[in-house]
């Protein structure tokens, strides 16, 4: 789940530190939140889609946001191509 943010908090968080992981539609903050039942880090991630910024609703492990690099479920909209699979998934904030 994605909620909308303003580029202006997507730019402190990206400018703060040195970002987990990062990819040309977004990035993981430097530091977790927390922690998963598996005891994988998750952390806040960012993205930029379509000049929208959206923040997830719920941290993220790195390997979570990995596979949305790999096309599931917003890569298509991060290419300008298909806004449905995020616009379901977003909420406004």
């Amino acid at each position: 789940m994605w909620k909308k943010t303003t580029e202006e908090r997507y730019n402190a968080e990206l400018d703060h530190m040195i970002p987990t992981a990062m990819t040309n539609c977004g990035f993981l903050v430097s530091e977790p939140d927390d922690h998963n039942a598996e005891r994988q880090p998750r952390y806040a991630a960012f993205i930029k889609i379509n000049g929208e910024f959206f923040e997830s609703a719920a941290p993220i492990t790195i390997n979570e946001f990995d596979s949305l690099e790999d096309g599931r479920p917003w890569q298509r909209s991060c290419r300008n191509r298909a806004a449905g699979a995020l616009g379901r998934s977003v909420r406004a904030g």
